[in-house]
């Protein structure tokens, strides 16, 4: 049996200006694995903005989201919701991925920062 191999990607910072609601784009380059964890972090902003997070692969599909992620909070994602049942985090991934985040709403007057760690198994 082939043991799996965690790895962990730290993705560049996400940064929303004051007034911006534009949503922010990252490519993760090409992944082959499984996403077991995500961790996210956001600063505590003056406009108290929330965060989505959207993984979608090449061919514009979204893999996996996450609405209304609090702000002034890290927050680990290891499971996700569907129809009223938490399942474990097991998106599947193979090819170039992009992460997208959306605010919620103007961040004010210092901006908004989101931190975003990725645990995927291989």
């Amino acid at each position: 049996m082939r043991s799996k191999k965690i790895r962990r990607i730290k993705v560049p910072q996400f940064t929303v200006a004051n007034g911006s609601t534009a949503a922010v784009s990252k490519s993760l380059g090409s992944l082959n694995g499984t996403l077991k964890q995500a961790i996210v972090t956001i600063n505590d902003n003056t406009g108290n903005a929330t965060a989505t997070l959207a993984l979608i692969d090449e061919d514009s599909l979204t893999l996996w989201t996450e609405t209304g992620i609090a702000e002034n909070a890290t927050t680990p994602f290891q499971y996700y919701t569907l129809s009223g049942t938490d399942l474990p985090l097991t998106i599947l991934m193979d090819g170039t991925m992009i992460l997208t985040m959306t605010p919620s709403g103007d961040p004010g007057a210092g901006g908004m920062t989101v931190d975003v760690v990725l645990f995927i198994e291989e």
